[in-house]
């Protein structure tokens, strides 16, 4: 069977999507293709993104900032599209050929969030676990799916 193929959306596909797509990677390895991108790729990965990704065993170093529109000019096909970003980056997100499933998980962004340091440290430790438990679930959902 072929692995699952997920892209995971937000802004800037520098914070994110980007640890959405190390936790899909590293929880399933082989039975998901994951990608993440942004809707303004113009941003690199955020520092804080990285620092506390490898505190919970997430690596993003060998991640790339990616525009999902190059996604879409290229062709690229996935069977879930998942947007970890307000309603309106949300709504702005390109329709991709052969999509099963559109999904969106309204996460808050850290990083952009007026508060201390430690604080927005706090609130990236708590995005993981949620996106490790928003991970697992649809994966179990999927694996739930295939057998009935």
């Amino acid at each position: 069977m072929r692995p699952l193929k997920v892209l995971f959306v937000c802004v800037h596909n520098s914070f994110r999507s980007q640890l959405a797509q190390a936790v899909a990677q590293k929880r399933f390895d082989s039975r998901i293709q994951v990608l993440s991108a942004g809707l303004d790729s113009s941003r690199p990965i955020n520092p804080l993104a990285i620092q506390v990704g490898l505190e919970h065993g997430y690596d993003l170093s060998s991640h790339t900032v990616t525009d999902v529109f190059d996604l879409y000019k290229e062709g690229h096909t996935f069977d879930y599209v998942i947007a970890v970003c307000s309603k309106e980056a949300y709504e702005r997100c390109p329709i991709f050929p052969g999509v099963h499933q559109r999904l969106h998980w309204p996460l808050d962004d850290p990083s952009s969030m007026e508060v201390s340091e430690e604080e927005r440290v706090y609130l990236t430790h708590k995005l993981i676990e949620q996106l490790e438990v928003k991970i697992d679930v649809l994966m179990t959902s999927i694996q739930v799916q295939e057998q009935a």
